[in-house]
């Protein structure tokens, strides 16, 4: 039986998934904190250099042609639709806070000091209060 063996460039391509899904995990359990992005972002810059260095002219990380070449070129661009989601995604600006729908605050003392203290305005004149 033939011994598999994995050449560089299919580590680096592992570490780099690795890295990738530790990355955003990281992100999910912990609200997105800084250092997710920069593990993500070293992953994708391994990927890049990865795949982009031997088409430079680096022999060390080329790999040998086998398997369906179709299949070649779907990775390729299935894998350049990522590093161009991540890239968009990472210069998107962060989530705008939500319209605030219509509030009423009426006459009540507590909530317009509540909202006051928030720096929140009603969007329209209050209305008159109902006599009993």
């Amino acid at each position: 039986m033939k011994r598999a063996s994995l050449h560089i460039a299919e580590w680096l391509y592992s570490v780099s998934f690795l890295l990738f899904l530790f990355g955003s995990s990281l992100a999910h359990t912990e609200n997105g904190p800084e250092l997710s992005l920069w593990v993500m972002t070293f992953s994708i810059t391994l990927t890049l250099a990865t795949t982009l260095l031997p088409l430079a002219g680096v022999r060390w990380l080329k790999m040998e042609p086998k398997g369906w070449r179709a299949g070649y070129w779907a990775a390729m661009l299935l894998q350049a639709a990522s590093w161009v989601t991540f890239f968009w995604a990472m210069f998107l600006p962060g989530p705008q806070p939500a319209a605030l729908p219509h509030l009423d605050y009426g006459h009540h003392p507590a909530v317009g000091s509540l909202a006051a203290g928030l720096h929140l305005q009603p969007t329209c004149p209050p209305k008159p209060l109902k006599s009993a």
